[in-house]
Parts: structure tokens; C-alpha cells; sequence
């Protein structure tokens, strides 16, 4: 099937090109530039890809990228993790802050420590393995298998 004036050269988007004229090509004198710098770059340029869809899409967004990594060279590092304030002590970065101390990330408080991940605590008794329940049956606390 033939559709009047409808080739695959046709349907390529084009772009007026007009914020990208004048840049510079590469970044030779290793400078650093601020998050607003590519911030600044690449909200005009994806906003030139809104009317694609699919891989052109996609396409055109990472073009974009590397337009503005080549204008604003990398951007800054993320800033490390902080330690975590836990009152009166302080956890390392991502730690969890418990009552007698700190936990590894992903662990949950439990009486006088601590439940590494995947296991949970059963009050005072301690930290039930996966796959147990902290209950009472029998007169019984315990880890118990349902």
C-alpha cells in the first residue's frame, strides 16, 4: 500500500536547531560545570523530543545527553551519604537508629538489638528466621511455623 507524499525520509522529525547553534563541541579545557548548566541544556532539547514516541523517542533523548555533556562537561558528584542523627549518638549513612545503638541497613529494632534482614523480631525473644511468626500459642511466645 502507497500513501500520497509518505516516504521514510518524510517522516523523520526535524528539530529548528536554534538553541543548539554556536556550542561548543567538546569540553578540551577540563571544566567542570554546575547541575544548573546541563539543567539549562537539556530541558530545551527534550522538550524538542515531546512529539516523538518509541525509539525515536529515545533516541533523541540521548542526544541530548551527550549535547550537554559535551557543552557542560560531567556533572558534579552526588555529595556522600550523611551518618544518620540518632539523638543522642550517631549511626553511619543508611544505618538504622535503635535504642541501645545502631543497626545495619535493612535491619529492624528488636528488644535489646537487632533483626538482620529478612527475619523479625518476637518482642523480647529475639529475631523469628523467614518463613516463622512471632506468636503466642500454648501459653508460648515464640517463632512459630504457620
Amino acid at each position: 500500500m502507497q500513501i500520497p507524499e509518505f516516504t521514510a525520509q518524510a517522516s523523520l522529525y526535524r528539530t529548528s536547531n536554534h538553541y543548539r547553534s554556536g556550542r561548543l563541541n567538546s569540553v578540551s579545557d577540563n571544566r567542570v560545570y554546575t547541575a544548573d548548566c546541563y539543567s539549562n541544556c537539556h530541558n530545551p532539547c527534550a522538550k524538542d523530543c515531546s512529539d516523538l514516541i518509541g525509539a525515536s523517542r529515545g533516541a533523541c533523548l540521548r542526544g541530548c545527553v551527550k549535547e550537554c555533556r559535551d557543552l557542560c562537561g560531567p556533572l558534579p558528584p552526588p555529595p556522600p551519604p550523611q551518618p544518620v542523627s540518632c539523638g543522642n549518638f550517631m549511626c553511619p549513612p543508611n544505618f538504622v537508629c535503635c535504642p541501645r545503638g545502631c543497626a545495619r541497613p535493612g535491619s529492624t529494632c528488636c528488644g535489646l538489638g537487632a533483626c538482620p534482614p529478612g527475619t523479625s523480631c518476637c518482642r523480647d525473644r529475639g529475631c523469628c528466621p523467614a518463613g516463622t511468626t512471632c506468636a503466642r500459642r500454648f501459653g508460648i511466645l515464640a517463632c512459630w511455623w504457620f
